[in-house]
């Protein structure tokens, strides 16, 4: 296949590969809908754990990609309450959450394919806004590894949002 070399580029920073950042993204879409179904935590986590979406990554994404905006335009979605790791959250900023992660893992693959690294600025900005006062839960949870982190005014907001989740610019 044409891209299957892309897919097995290793993140310099992270140590993981494009097809891991892929499976992470579609089980993170397949979550989000199963959360906002109404599965807990653990029947949503150990759904998508099982998953494997390397076979057909770009069909596994789009399936996964259109059942997350359903589950999100369902009427009330964003403002019901949904249990989500970091506690009870409205869809609408779990609906944050999920863009955040996204534009933090676009960045993930641009630099792991050395392409062009630049992330729209309004969604860096939105990311930054519902990740930020949250950041702390996921760094005592190790999942976004260790280290120190920082939100520099004088980083670039994108650079302040990358540091933020533990990557370095």
């Amino acid at each position: 296949r044409g891209d299957a070399e892309p897919l097995a580029s290793p993140d310099p920073l992270r140590r993981v590969d494009c097809a891991d950042i892929a499976d992470h993204i579609t089980g993170g879409n397949w979550f989000a809908v199963l959360i906002l179904g109404g599965a807990s935590v653990d029947e949503a986590m150990a759904q998508v754990q099982s998953g494997d979406f390397s076979d057909d990554p770009l069909t596994a994404f789009r399936d996964s990609a259109v059942a997350q905006i359903d589950a999100f335009s369902r009427p009330g979605a964003m403002l019901d309450l949904c249990h989500h790791p970091v506690g009870q959250i409205p869809g609408q900023q779990f609906a944050g959450l999920r863009v955040g992660d996204l534009v933090v893992h676009a960045w993930d693959i641009a630099r792991a394919v050395g392409a062009e690294e630049n992330l729209d600025e309004e969604l860096v900005r939105e990311a930054f806004t519902v990740d930020e006062p949250i950041a702390a839960g996921f760094l005592d949870s190790g999942a976004l590894g260790s280290g120190p982190r920082f939100a520099s005014d004088d980083l670039s907001p994108q650079s302040r949002l990358l540091h933020l989740l533990g990557r370095r610019t």
